[in-house]
Parts: structure tokens; sequence; C-alpha cells
């Protein structure tokens, strides 16, 4: 329970009809939408709205909770639609929000403009009424352990209040919903102290100006060039962060004097790995601007959103990268072949770059309670070093990214402000034709924060009547050990349902046998024209109250791109690779040999080349191409191994013939050296020739040696 002496501060917006004249008329349309009443640092505050048809003077309005009241004693004018604030801790609000409430009760002001009254707001439960100037109550909430409810409030209250947790009416056109139950105050997302609400943005792209990529082909390829091609800023947001090849880009840029800014979730699942704590550390002691988001109520600090997991990239704010994908070694590998599965986008536009630079700097603002210095952290470690770089063991990819040549129009979905009501996602999947997708995570129900009583996922149910009306859906889901029973369990559901309706629909686990170590993909393709790149899995956190970033484009060729690599993932590489030795040789003992595999070939890719010069079961390279040099006759087989991605194999074998040396041609070539010699010196051109001729004779008696290639394979 706090307490707070309240103190108003003169607000005027407009001027409007005599308040005492139209009080009667405006009272229904004056309501409480907003309170905050279980906060850390003596900070609540409630939020007045005005749903009438003009400004409204709330002179003599009052705001009580059965114990004591505020009065606001100066004209006060509210205009249409809009909202007052009121707040106990003018300084807390300003950090949180980033702006100052309408009135603030720790400030003084002009004494003989305000009055002084009493107020308080119970953290375990209270009601609060609202009361027009004759005195009549025209709104009141009540929430968690209250003793009796007031006037004009029905039914159960409003469950009980975490710490932090701001309670906020559910929105209804214009306005807020006002039936004065609890149900007026359940949305479906959740507010927290400093919460936002960014607007959605749709924006026309034109050719060329957008990249489909995906994970492990050449994400971090993508990101390394956005990277080296900044000029003055770069921001980067990430649930996780460590990638070594990235962070050696990042130091690049530095270097050139561009500005880094980095912003993570402090405390994601299992917490920060070694990795992420000498990459962020690395990058601040060379000068980049790192943030952590981190707090939660047991350590007195509130995060305005649950978790950082919205994973986009934000250059010179001329272009953005929005991908499914953190920053980590498994997402952004040198290793082309092998890693987790993710969809990303690039797209050069300066109206998204700056819509999303402004989300990373409302969410990454220094004033922010829950927004932390990595300088300032803890766990920040000045004399972290960066492990050596490696190169890529295979530079062959799947997938191709794929640069658009026509328009495309792409609209931004920032969660949780985006999900108000619902799952932004519902009404794309419930009105769609065909859908093809893969999902990292999923629940089969949901539990709201307002209720312990689980439901059916909208989204699943917005699929499912996709498919009841005969939509041709696939999707498939990862089949991780840790996301096998939530997963399966959806998936289960899902094809039971289109057993049910007939439909060709289908819905499968990953496939374990392929390059791809975790589905992490949260992508969708709907009706073969607009392409979803998220980080939401479909889990109620995602939508409700992680910050997620989702962008859909509308755009045939992208979409084809993604549904293309899916086909990848769905069908796998069910054809073995062709091996390709090349034609049998005749050369001579001395002769410098050229093998060639290069022309093996496989429906997708050949992710390896093995070959076996001896036949003896020793690889003795591993590069489609070798040399080596013959050193005795005989006929021997050289064996070539080569291997798709999937792990089949084929294999074939070139019959190599090493003639004895050709006489002829070797004494042109000794007296060529000779003459050269005597020319050059007399003397020593006689004992070098020599030294030569003798070599010549030692040769044919030498057995055998293949050697090893000569560019250095060992």
């Amino acid at each position: 329970m706090l307490f707070f002496l309240v103190t108003f501060a003169p607000y005027h917006l407009s001027s409007s009809p005599d308040n005492s004249a139209c009080a009667a008329a405006l009272a229904p349309s004056i309501l409480i939408c907003e309170f905050y009443p279980h906060g850390l640092c003596d900070d609540e505050y409630v939020v007045l709205f005005n749903g009438c048809g003009y400004a409204c003077n709330l002179k003599n309005w009052s705001i009580g909770d059965g114990e004591g009241a505020i009065t606001i004693m100066r004209d006060t004018w509210l205009a249409s639609g809009a909202r007052l604030v009121v707040s106990s801790n003018s300084s807390s609000y300003l950090s949180a929000f980033g702006y100052a409430p309408s009135i603030a009760l720790d400030v003084q002001g002009d004494l003989t403009a305000i009055t002084v009254g009493t107020f308080r707001l119970g953290d375990q439960g209270d009601c609060i009424s609202l009361a027009s100037p004759q005195g009549l109550v025209v709104d009141s909430v009540c929430y968690g352990r209250t003793a009796e409810a007031p006037q004009l409030w029905f039914g159960d209250p409003v469950p009980e209040p975490k710490q932090g947790e701001v309670i906020r009416r559910v929105r209804m056109g214009g306005g807020f919903r006002d039936t004065d139950r609890f149900e007026d105050w359940t949305p479906f997302r959740e507010f927290r102290y400093g919460y936002t609400e960014m607007p959605g943005l749709q924006v026309e792209v034109g050719a060329g100006n957008v990249l489909a990529f995906t994970s492990p082909d050449s994400s971090l390829s993508v990101l390394q060039g956005c990277v080296a091609r900044a000029q003055l800023s770069i921001r980067l947001c990430a649930y996780e962060a460590s990638s070594r090849p990235l962070c050696y880009a990042l130091l690049d840029a530095l270097s050139r004097g561009v500005e880094v800014r980095i912003l993570v979730d402090g405390a994601p699942a299992g917490g920060l790995s070694d990795d992420e704590l000498r990459f962020l550390s690395v990058l601040t002691r060379n000068g980049a601007d790192v943030r952590a988001l981190s707090g939660n109520a047991s350590n007195d600090i509130v995060q305005h959103v649950w978790h950082l997991h919205a994973k986009y990239g934000v250059f010179d704010l001329s272009e953005v990268v929005v991908m499914s994908e953190n920053l980590v070694e498994s997402a952004l590998p040198t290793d082309q072949l092998r890693g987790n599965r993710g969809w990303g986008v690039q797209v050069a536009n300066q109206d998204l770059a700056s819509h999303l630079g402004y989300l990373f700097d409302s969410d990454a603002r220094a004033g922010r309670p829950d927004v932390r210095t990595w300088a300032s952290d803890p766990r920040y470690d000045g004399s972290a070093v960066l492990p050596t770089d490696q190169e890529a063991a295979r530079c062959a990819r799947i997938v191709e990214p794929r640069t658009s040549t026509s328009p495309a129009r792409v609209s931004v979905y920032i969660s949780p402000d985006c999900s108000e009501s619902s799952a932004f996602l519902c009404d794309l999947l419930g009105s769609s034709r065909t859908i093809v997708g893969e999902q990292f995570q999923a629940d089969l129900e949901w539990t709201p924060r307002w209720s312990d009583s689980p439901y059916l996922s909208p989204l699943v149910s917005a699929l499912v009547s996709s498919v009841n009306n005969g939509s041709d859906s696939r999707m498939l889901f990862d089949s991780s050990w840790f996301n096998v029973e939530r997963n399966g369990a959806v998936c289960e559901h899902l094809r039971t349902e289109a057993l049910s309706s007939g439909t060709v629909s289908d819905f499968r686990m990953m496939s374990q046998e392929g390059p791809i170590e975790v589905l992490h993909n949260k992508g969708l393709v709907i009706d073969g024209r607009f392409s979803v790149i998220t980080s939401n899995n479909w889990v109620f956190a995602s939508f409700a109250r992680n910050r997620e970033l989702a962008l859909v484009v509308d755009s045939p060729e992208v979409a084809s791109f993604f549904s293309s690599a899916f086909g990848v993932d769905w069908s796998g590489d069910e054809a073995s690779p062709v091996a390709e030795a090349g034609d049998d040789l005749v050369v001579h003992i001395g002769d410098r040999v050229a093998l060639n595999g290069s022309h093996s070939r496989d429906d997708l890719v050949i992710a390896s080349w093995s070959w076996d010069l001896y036949s003896d079961g020793q690889i003795d390279s591993r590069s489609p191409e070798m040399e080596f040099f013959a050193t005795q006759p005989g006929r021997h087989k050289a064996i070539l191994i080569v291997e798709d991605a999937w792990g089949k194999r084929d294999t074939d074998e070139v019959e190599i013939t090493v003639m004895p040396p050709d006489h002829g041609q070797a004494r042109a070539v000794l007296g060529t050296w000779l003459g050269l010699f005597v020319a050059v010196g007399g003397a020593a051109g006689c004992v070098t020739g020599a030294y030569l001729a003798r070599s010549m004779r030692r040769a044919k008696r030498a057995r055998l040696i293949i050697g090893k290639r000569l560019d250095g394979d060992t």
C-alpha cells in the first residue's frame, strides 16, 4: 500500500462550453482508461480518457478510492480523444515513457492554483472511482483483493496486478470498452511500465531493393555486406549475439568511424553464453554502444517488454535486415551448409529504416529503468579477447539469395504493440487459400494473463479454419528434443483436422537427416504472395509480452523464393549425387597430373569431394580438383567419393596409366638445361648437367610415389 500527497498542476488544451452546463452530458464519456497500482518507486499513476466529441474542462472532477480523493480545482481542458496522465512520480514516469505526465503530483507548482488532497492505490487491491463536479460517480474499476465494490461496478474484480504491470482498458473503436465489469480490463496483450504503442507501417519498395535470403546459406554474408557498406551508423537488435565473424566486421566498422549500437536481451533463457559475454565486452571496449535489456520485479527493475526477442539491423537509416535468427554462430555459420534454418530479408527503404531506427532508440533509451549499458554491467570483461576467426569449412550453398526485380509492398508488425486484441497473424491465416510455413516453437493451448483456463491457440484455430475452408496448407515444425512434445501436439492436432476435412493439407515434424541442425524459422508464405519474416514463435508470450518484429512482404517474386526454400526442407534431397572423376589418363613418369571431379553433380548441391589415390581407403584430398606427379610406371586407380548435404554418396574411378619417361623429350629438356648452364658458366654447367643426368637415372628405378596436393593440403 502506497500513500502520496496529491497536487495538481494546470493542464490546458483548448476551449470548450462551460463545464457546469455540460457535465451531465459529458459524464458517460469521461473514463478511467489506465492505472498503475503496484509500482516499485512510489510511481503509481492514473489515466483519464475523453470519449466526447469535443474538449472537456475537468475542473472540480475528482478521483477517489473510498479513503481519499483528488479534486481538480483549476481549469484543466482535455481534448476529444485525448488522455490525461496523473503521476505520483514525474521523474520515474519520464524515465519509463520518455515524456512527462500531464499532471505531476510531486511538483508543487503554483500553490494558488491547486488543491491538496489524499489518495492511495493498494498494491494487492483497491477500488477507484471518477466523480463529476456534481458528485455523481461516472466510472469505477475494482481490482485485486477488495472488501466491496464501488458504484457502477458489477461482478468480479480485475485479477490482482503483478508488480510493474499496467492495468488498461480494452480498446473498442476509437475509445474503450465500458460495461463496468472486469472484462473491460482484460486486453490480449500485456502492458508493463514504460510500454510502447509503436504504430504499424506500410511502404512501397522499388524493384531491386528487396533481397530474400536464408540461413545457414547466406545470413552471415548478407549481414557482413550491410556492415561493410555502412558509413554512418549501425543498429543491431537481437535476443542473443555472439557471432565471431560478425564481431570482426563490426570492429572493422568501428575502425572506420561508424557508430555501432547493439541492444540484446540481458537475461535470455539459459543465461548469456561465454561467447556472448566476449562479443559484448570486446565491442564495448572498442567503442561500440552496447546495452542490455534486463530486469524483473525481484531485483527492483521492471522490463517494459518481457523478452527482447526481435532480430533486426538498421544501417545508415537507409536499409534494414529483419530475420528469424539471432546473431549467433549456429544462425550465422561460416559453414553455409550446416546450421539453423531461418529466413530473412534485406530492404533498402529510408522510411522503413527510420521507423525501425525509432523502435531501436526507444527500446535502447538509457533513461529506461530496464536498460543498462554493458560497460556498467557486472558481467562486462574489459580484458576479453575474441578467439581467432575460422575459415568456412564449406562454401557451397543449397539456397542462393535472390534480389527482387519488381516492386514490393512491405508492412511492419511490432509485438506486442500490434496484437492488443489478438495475435496479428490470425487474420492472415484465417483468410488464406494456401499456406506453407515453418515454425520453431508452438503451443497447442494458450493461457492468457487474465484467466487460468487454457484455450486452443488462436493461430492454430485460424489455421484449422483455413484448412476446413479448403486451403492447401503445409507446415514443418522443429523436431529438436526440447520442442518434440509441444510441437508434436500441434502437428498432430493439425494433421487430424486436415484428415477429417478431407483436404490435401499436411503437417510434419522436420526430418533430422539433412544439414539443418535446428528449424529455428518462424516464416510463412500465404497465398503465394505474402511472405512473413518474423521472430514470433507460436506461443502466447511472443504476441502478448515479448518485443518481436515481423515484416510482411507483398511480392509474388519473394514468395516464390521462400516457397522454393521451404520445398527443400519439406522434400529433402531424394536423389543421390553422381560422381564424375573424369576420363582415364595415360601419362609419363615425371608428368604433372591433374584430376578434376568438379563435373560431379547433384540436384541440390555437392557437400564434399574426397580423393583416394591409392585405393587404400585413405583420403588424400578433399577438393574437387587435385594435382600430383607420376613417378612409377604401371596402372593405378584413383577413386572419387562425392556426398550431398543429406549424406548420400556416389563414387567414380579414373585409371591412370603411367608410362616410362619419354627419352626423346627427356634428352631435349636435359640438353636445353645443359646448354643454358654451359653458356652461363662452363664448369658449373657441366657439374649441374651431370647431377641432372644422375637424377633422371634414379627416377627410372624409383617406386611409384603419388604426391599430395601441390596447394599445400596436408
